[in-house]
C-alpha cells in the first residue's frame, strides 16, 4: 500500500514543488484533487500535453506517482456533465494516471 495524499488543500507554486513536498514528507506519491484546476494553475504539470515527459521524469526521480485524478465534484451531482468526466478520463489516460 502506497502512503499519499491530496492536493486539495495545498497550494505550491508548481508541479515540481508539489512533487519535492511529497519526496521530503516521505510520501509514496499524491492524487490530485482538481485536475482542470492544476493543468491551469502550474505551467510545469502532468496534465499538460507538452510537459507529460518532464513531469514523469520529475516523479520517477523521486520514486513518486500520482494515483489518482479526483473531481471536485460527487459523479452524482447536477454540475457534474459527461463532457465534464470525459475530460478527467482523457488527462488520467494521457498523463498515465491509473485513477479518477
Amino acid at each position: 500500500m502506497k502512503i499519499v495524499f491530496s492536493t486539495k488543500n495545498v497550494v505550491r507554486a508548481s508541479f515540481l514543488d508539489v512533487c519535492r513536498y511529497a519526496y521530503d514528507y516521505g510520501f509514496e506519491g499524491f492524487e490530485i484533487y482538481d485536475a482542470l484546476s492544476e493543468r491551469s494553475t502550474h505551467y510545469d504539470s502532468i496534465l499538460r500535453h507538452d510537459r507529460i515527459a518532464d513531469a514523469k521524469r520529475k516523479l520517477v526521480n523521486r520514486g513518486l506517482s500520482v494515483s489518482a485524478l479526483r473531481m471536485p465534484a460527487p459523479i452524482e451531482s447536477e454540475e457534474t456533465t459527461t463532457e465534464h468526466i470525459q475530460k478527467y478520463v482523457d488527462m488520467a489516460a494521457r498523463s498515465g494516471v491509473d485513477n479518477v
